[in-house]
């Protein structure tokens, strides 16, 4: 299992048809992202679609941004999400190795394991502001090399292996 199949870049709008299979390949279930958002498209049913190899078109428009959809509909894929600094640095020395990506600009903030029956969870500072996340079931985040909605940053893959299995 590699990502090497996943385009890097792209000039234009983003061939999110081939991102999405790509991603299918590795065992995510894409979602469909409005362009440089991390906005599901679908309205609140967004969580329930299941995309397949054939429907891929039918769901994603060109330049759209790609979402994995994490947890049971991925075969319990997990992203651990790092919103601050410290976590980013701390993670190298603290979390298995496994998949890893991020942004140009936050390297390595996300990192993707198989985790079954793991929880989505959130944990905050004292100010409220998040520090780490777990992304389980019900939840997804923006995939390589969709384009960040605030900063208009492209993700990338900071360090491609298979996802490791923990308990």
């Amino acid at each position: 299992m590699s990502a090497n199949n996943i385009p890097k870049k792209s000039r234009g709008k983003l061939n999110s048809v081939s991102v999405a299979r790509s991603w299918l390949k590795l065992g995510i279930l894409p979602v469909p992202l409005y362009p440089g958002s991390k906005r599901p498209r679908g309205g609140k049913e967004w969580n329930a679609l299941r995309v397949e190899h054939d429907t891929v078109p039918h769901f994603f428009k060109s330049g759209d941004n790609v979402g994995g959809l994490w947890g049971e509909p991925s075969n319990w894929i997990v992203d651990v999400d790092l919103d601050c600094p410290e976590a980013v640095e701390l993670a190298v020395h603290l979390l298995p190795e496994t998949f890893v990506y991020g942004r140009r600009n936050r390297p390595a903030s996300h990192y993707l394991y198989r985790c079954e029956g793991a929880p989505t969870y959130k944990r905050k500072d004292e100010e409220g502001s998040v520090i780490i996340e777990v992304r389980s079931t019900g939840s997804q985040s923006v995939l390589p090399p969709s384009i960040h909605d605030e900063d208009k940053d492209r993700y990338e893959i900071n360090h491609d292996v298979e996802f490791t299995t923990i308990g």
